[in-house]
């Protein structure tokens, strides 16, 4: 199946699903463009969510699925909302956990990915890129 991410490039993805499995926790799944679509994203990497508020402002924040690319035609993600009012620190809550969450069936939101510094390559190896700084290679073993 060809791939529905694409990284350099945002998509509008449709809310197609939505499920509230707590109080302040929901389950929230995005249709691909094509129903036979796989997501395409790596071990270690996340997906960059983001919307533009009343102001004009681009909120965008990374997130990992629960869904992989055996789920063909659709991602799903687990967020915890991060309501208005609720912590003395966080006045405003989390813009971006509070606009996915008001999201109504066939609403869409803007997906771009995989990102990520962390490259694994199987067999206990993977990569790391952090910012300015060299390609680091390193091996997991038990």
């Amino acid at each position: 199946p060809s791939v529905a991410l694409k990284k350099d490039e945002f998509q509008k993805w449709p809310l197609i699903a939505k499920e509230m499995i707590s109080h302040d926790t929901g389950r929230y799944t995005f249709g691909f463009p094509s129903p036979t679509m796989k997501l395409g994203l790596p071990i270690g990497q996340h997906i960059t969510l983001r919307f533009t508020d009343a102001e004009g402002k681009s909120c965008q924040r990374s997130y990992t699925p629960v869904t992989g690319d055996d789920t063909l035609g659709q991602v799903t993600f687990v967020i915890k909302v991060y309501r208005a009012g609720v912590h003395p620190k966080f006045p405003n809550g989390g813009k971006l956990s509070q606009h996915v969450d008001s999201l109504k069936i066939g609403d869409t939101i803007d997906v771009r990915g995989p990102k990520g510094h962390l490259t694994w390559l199987g067999d206990g190896k993977f990569t790391i890129q952090a910012m300015r700084k060299p390609l680091d290679h390193r091996y997991a073993s038990h």
